[in-house]
């Protein structure tokens, strides 16, 4: 049917229109499949639990936005309009990080942010392997910048995104720093 959501798309808003209304450890699994009406067992095909869809929403949506942009753009540009996409889905990201237990987003934003900065890496480097120095710099940097990302959504994303971003491009290892601005 044209038009119509995929499955997981369904299950994502549903998640995301809970998130809504409350705080992510209050939301479970049966709520989310009530909500958007498909079955335990559908929801099971695609994701293990909700730390996975959450996982799922958050990644789907910023590779979006990282897959807009041009390799020319300033990775700085880039993360200001990731931080404002989640700025306008402040609800979702306030109440979804208010649980700080096992495989929170904090650990998505730590694995997303490794991955996109590699990922992003290799393209501007045209390789696909990279040295053990940029991973080692990737990995530093990714924990700095996930870490802040995290603090400022727990802050209900008090810091404007365009200053939050310069302070992660400006904060970024001289070696991965040449490629990214």
């Amino acid at each position: 049917m044209i038009g119509r959501p995929c499955t997981k798309q369904l299950m994502a808003e549903s998640l995301k229109e809970l998130l809504k209304k409350r705080r992510f450890e209050k939301i479970t699994v049966k709520m989310i499949v009530d909500n958007c009406h498909v079955t335990r067992q559908t929801f099971s095909k695609y994701f293990q639990d909700k730390y996975d869809l959450l996982g799922w929403v958050f990644s789907t949506n910023i590779d979006r936005i990282l897959e807009s942009s041009s390799g020319e753009q300033s990775w700085c540009k880039v993360e200001e309009e990731m931080l404002r996409y989640m700025k306008e889905e402040q609800t979702f990201y306030v109440n979804a990080v208010s649980y700080r237990g096992q495989n929170n987003l904090k650990h998505v934003i730590l694995e997303y942010t490794r991955t996109a900065y590699a990922r992003e890496l290799r393209k501007r480097l045209n390789t696909e392997d990279l040295s053990q120095e940029f991973l080692a710099s990737i990995e530093f940097n990714s924990y700095g910048a996930a870490g802040f990302i995290y603090n400022w959504i727990g802050e209900n994303m008090s810091t404007e995104p365009k200053l939050l971003a310069q302070f992660i491009a400006d904060n970024m290892p001289e070696k991965m720093k040449q490629y990214f601005n």
